[in-house]
């Protein structure tokens, strides 16, 4: 999708946006049906595939055009990422998306996991609700 290959860890969190925007692009995010009043969880996936393949995009042209580096972009992919992820157990209530488990099909094998590892370290803080609450549906 956001082809030609980058050098790790840039090409590894590519790899992930990919399997996050393909999930979305397929309808296989959330495993069962979003309930018809489920406003949040609708908004929130609304348009987020074109979303993620903008704002990947977007940050490989400036990495292209010399105004930010591989380890800078790798960065602010992984800090989108996050945010997204944060979107995720708010308003779908997913703690371990499957776009995490790399069971999607990235476009190379990586060779170092430390933006991965960023990710997933997030995601493993989250498996649980806090206090609030804040699973499915809640703010």
């Amino acid at each position: 999708m956001f082809g030609p290959f980058y050098p790790a860890p840039l090409q590894e969190v590519v790899n992930h946006a990919e399997r996050l925007a393909e999930l979305l692009r397929t309808g296989r995010l959330v495993s069962t049906p979003l309930e018809p009043l489920d406003e949040w969880a609708a908004a929130w996936m609304s348009g987020r595939e074109g979303e993620i393949r903008r704002f990947v995009e977007h940050t490989l042209a400036r990495r292209e055009s010399g105004k930010v580096d591989d380890a800078a972009a790798a960065t602010i992919l992984a800090g989108y990422l996050a945010s997204l992820h944060e979107g995720m157990a708010r308003r779908l209530g997913l703690y371990r998306p499957p776009c995490c488990s790399g069971a999607g099909e990235p476009t190379v094998v990586a060779a170092s996991s430390s933006i991965e590892e960023l990710l997933a370290n997030l995601v493993d803080s989250r498996t649980e609700p806090g206090p609030g609450g804040r699973g499915r549906g809640n703010p």
